[in-house]
């Protein structure tokens, strides 16, 4: 995931030269298409909290646009043994409140990942037993078995001043990337470009907007009112590229769209319903995903077989999607004791209306009723893990490229403590996954390692508590004095942006 931003054209002067043209300092705006829960770098895990303080906060290393591990707060590493990796930091890097980043910094951040009580990233350092500045900029980290992806996982542990890690929640993050938050108001963010390690940004200023109806958000693009639009609806496109000062991109995602079902968030008739693996089985077979496909995404989608996406580590490429089959759900349905069916609540972001329509139609006609319930997405999540909504629709991605990013916090027995399955909202418990996963941690062997986190998602997907719908991918929407090529990540990283002449 990575970002892109840039400003709007009022009273510009053009200058010829090799790298673009001078615009007047305005702020680029930027429309992300869903809230983010907090602004904490350790508190959510979320893309679009991720993409956005990617321009503020920094980790140890990055991901290339194409997902390649590089240098960020490191300059190189080195493995001192199978469960210890010597990192040496960045001279003269100095975070937005002017001070010099130190091997304490770094300390300080990880720890707080990893022990915070409300930390969403345990389950990335959950395996870290030591954290030591041996040096001002030299750090080593221990692990309590080999850890095969130990580098990709901290690509997402920021890194923030020792002493703003000992705070209960960052409400402005300070950081050392290139951007630092000059404004935040409500759900707005306000940045400005700052000298850093790897160039001054093009883009000088950005403001981050967080809108989560689509058709809203779209608007704002077509009537030039931001800059970058993610997620441009499919029937907005056509009229996008209509316009001469607006271009339109493809955005590849790793995400998979998914729904969790989670009995202990059902009462009476809907709870045991739930509870039973052949009414979650049902429930699958009911929809009718290719819908999803050619009347939601518009083609730009296809079914997804399994819980992460091809590209991802740990991807079976011989599981084929479960197929359409309302007559077996009406058997296994009326086999568990509900051929009269039940109810059950359905919580799902603004935004979602049009998939979660389809749900429900699909599972209507087999007699299971939906009441629909449209929140803000942090508040969809805040209530999947508190236990108050039996079926949510939301999308999963991988970031680390790795399928233990969601195999470990959503399918692995609930365990906070020891970082693993702290967004398994359903609750699911099963010792045979628990073991799989915990041995993959630790495999080094590529292929061994492959085959224990295919044999986990198996599994996870018998038992039916995550039913995955379909794999899309979306359309971003820029101005035409605006060049960026999208990363698989998905961040919106401003210095990636570039301005050009327009066409």
């Amino acid at each position: 995931m990575r970002r892109w931003w840039v400003g709007v054209v009022v009273g510009l002067v053009v200058l010829a030269g090799g790298c673009g043209f001078f615009r007047e300092e305005k702020p680029v705006v930027v429309a992300q298409q869903s809230q983010p829960s907090t602004f904490d770098p350790h508190l959510a895990n979320e893309t679009v909290v991720s993409s956005t303080l990617s321009n503020v906060v920094e980790g140890l290393v990055r991901f290339s646009p194409y997902l390649q591990v590089e240098p960020a707060l490191a300059v190189r590493w080195e493995q001192e043994s199978p469960t210890a990796v010597r990192f040496w930091l960045r001279q003269g890097v100095v975070f937005h409140n002017g001070q010099e980043l130190t091997a304490r910094d770094v300390v300080a951040s990880v720890l707080r990942a990893r022990d915070h009580p409300r930390s969403q990233l345990k389950h990335l350092v959950r395996d870290v037993v030591e954290v030591k500045a041996e040096e001002p900029l030299s750090v080593v980290i221990r692990t309590s078995t080999p850890a095969p992806t130990l580098l990709n996982r901290l690509v997402f542990v920021g890194v923030v001043p020792e002493a703003q890690a000992q705070e209960r929640e960052i409400l402005v993050s300070i950081g050392t990337g290139p951007y630092r938050i000059v404004k935040r108001e409500g759900t707005t963010l306000e940045m400005r470009a700052v000298p850093w390690w790897g160039g001054m940004p093009q883009i000088k200023k950005a403001r981050f907007l967080f809108e989560e109806n689509d058709q809203h958000r779209t608007s704002l693009f077509l009537a030039k009112k931001v800059d970058v639009c993610a997620w441009l609806r499919k029937e907005d496109v056509a009229e996008a590229a209509r316009q001469k000062d607006l271009r339109v991109v493809q955005q590849p995602r790793l995400s998979v769209q998914m729904l969790a079902l989670s009995p202990r968030a059902a009462s009476g008739e809907a709870a045991r319903a739930l509870a039973d693996v052949r009414v979650r089985r049902a429930l699958l077979l009911a929809l009718n995903r290719q819908r999803l496909v050619e009347e939601v995404a518009r083609g730009d989608a296809v079914v997804a077989s399994q819980l992460v996406h091809p590209l991802v580590f740990g991807y079976d490429p011989s599981l084929p999607p479960v197929p359409y089959d309302p007559e077996k759900a009406r058997a296994l349905l009326s086999e568990a004791g509900f051929a009269s069916g039940f109810t059950v609540r359905l919580g799902a972001g603004r935004g979602a209306e049009d998939v979660v329509r389809i749900v429900q139609e699909d599972w209507e006609k087999v007699g299971v009723r939906v009441e629909l319930e449209f929140l803000p997405f942090p508040e969809v999540l805040a209530r999947a893990r508190d236990g108050r909504l039996p079926v949510i629709f939301f999308a999963r991605t991988c970031t680390t490229s790795d399928a233990s990013e969601f195999l470990d916090p959503q399918a692995h027995s609930y365990d906070p403590d020891r970082g693993w399955g702290q967004e398994n909202y359903p609750r699911m418990a099963d010792p045979e996954v628990d073991r799989l996963l915990e041995e993959a941690s630790r495999e080094l062997d590529e292929e061994k390692r492959r085959a224990l986190l295919q044999q986990a998602q198996r599994r996870v997907l018998e038992q039916g508590y995550y039913l995955p719908l379909v794999i899309r991918w979306f359309y971003l929407g820029m101005s035409s004095w605006l060049q960026f090529q999208p990363r698989y990540d998905q961040f919106l990283f401003l210095p990636d942006f570039k301005t050009v002449a327009s066409p």
